[in-house]
Formats: structure tokens, C-alpha cells, sequence
């Protein structure tokens, strides 16, 4: 739902590529998702720290 409404948000805006709209969806979309797999793994007792240091990793390259 949140990803839709960036996408309708940034589409919405004339001066704004459609594509830009898409990306920025998605990017929304992965991030929230990551988000969620972070907050399972450290319920479920898994250390998420090195996990977080290689998406921070993976984001710079």
C-alpha cells in the first residue's frame, strides 16, 4: 500500500518521468521489506547486525 501511494504521489506530479514514479516505488517497496526481514530475524533470535552491515554494503556498490 505504501509503495502504491509513492508511486500515485510521484506520478501524480507532471514534471516527474513515470519511470522515476516506478523506482521510487520500488525502492520503497525493498526497503520496507528489508525492514521486516530484520525485525523477524532478531525475534526469532538471529543477530541482524551483520546482516544490516552487508545491505549497507550492498547499497554502496
Amino acid at each position: 500500500m505504501v509503495s502504491a501511494f509513492v508511486r500515485k504521489k510521484v506520478n501524480s506530479r507532471p514534471e516527474i518521468d513515470q519511470t522515476l514514479g516506478n523506482f521510487a516505488a520500488s525502492i520503497v517497496r525493498w526497503v520496507i521489506l528489508l525492514l521486516v526481514l530484520v525485525a523477524v530475524l532478531s525475534i526469532f533470535g538471529i543477530e541482524a547486525t551483520s546482516l544490516v552491515a552487508m545491505m549497507g554494503a550492498a547499497t554502496l556498490a
